[in-house]
């Protein structure tokens, strides 16, 4: 069961993920970095640039997935708060039925 909620957040993560990068403001700022990095690519000679290329996927691969595991944190977190408060009766049950 644990396995297919976490299966279940990816998808909404990567949806999201996608939902992001469609944004307009956000298009402008990935198309910025895009540009930014085709000049350093001009000014880099070709092996610099192969290590700044490699630096640049590690950094993001880790970015990406310390960003994923504080949204499931966070999910669990909440999940949590939420089962807590409903025990504690503070949240009648009742009051999801409306």
């Amino acid at each position: 069961m644990e396995h297919e909620f976490i299966s279940t957040l990816r998808q909404r993560f990567d949806l999201w993920e996608r939902q992001n990068q469609a944004h307009p403001v956000l298009r402008q700022e990935f198309q910025k970095i895009e540009t930014l990095r085709e000049q350093l690519k001009q000014a880099l000679n070709p092996e610099q640039f192969k290590i700044f290329s490699e630096w640049e996927e590690c950094s993001n691969w880790i970015q990406a997935k310390e960003k994923e595991r504080l949204f499931y944190q966070g999910i669990m977190e909440g999940l949590q708060f939420c089962t807590a408060v409903i025990g504690a009766g503070q949240i009648p049950m009742s009051h999801y039925d409306e």
